[in-house]
């Protein structure tokens, strides 16, 4: 047979057709719908965030407040509070950037708010032990009174923290930051 072939017809016989099944791109069947991208971990992270950073730096206005006499403080402990303190401020103002950036839905305030928020967590635990031990040893452990306003003011800023690092690595965040584009 020379000449141009005529494509293939399909079978046209009097039987039942066989079913046909589609084939996609998923060999399961359909693709499967990608998660949607909430903005709604993201902002929450970032005004946490933001309200833990400004509670650092507003906490820093202390530091000059807080005078160390050596005859006062022969072992140098509310020097070593101050330290502390301007660590925490650090940490304070990673959050405040980190706070910011995640509203500008850069990648790095993820790695920002990491930072300052494991780093407030880990100095705030630090100093309210280390201000628990200095108490006990120097005043006695059974004439130590805690301050329950205090305590729960630190649980309720710990709560905060945490919340704060569970939302920036919520997968949902993740996603709203890399959306950025479809905004």
């Amino acid at each position: 047979m020379s000449g141009p072939q005529s494509p293939q017809q399909p079978y046209r016989g009097g039987g039942q057709p066989y079913p046909q099944y589609g084939y996609g791109p998923y060999p399961y069947g359909p693709s499967p719908v990608p998660p949607s991208s909430r903005s709604v971990t993201a902002i929450l992270a970032a005004v946490l965030s933001l309200l833990g950073g400004a509670r650092a730096v507003l906490g820093s206005l202390a530091l000059p407040l807080m005078q160390t006499d050596p005859d006062l403080d022969p072992s140098g402990f509310w020097g070593r509070v101050k330290l502390f303190l301007l660590v925490a401020v650090g940490f304070g103002v990673l959050l405040l950037v980190g706070g910011i950036l995640m509203l500008m839905r850069k990648r790095i305030s993820q790695v920002l708010l990491g930072i300052g928020g494991i780093g407030t967590l880990v100095s705030s635990i630090g100093l309210t032990i280390a201000m628990h031990n200095h108490f006990v040893r120097d005043y006695g452990g059974d004439n130590v009174s805690v301050n329950w306003d205090f305590t729960i003011f630190g649980i309720i800023g710990a709560a905060f923290n945490v919340a704060q690092l569970v939302l920036t690595f919520w997968p949902s965040t993740s996603r709203w930051l890399a959306n950025k584009a479809a905004a």
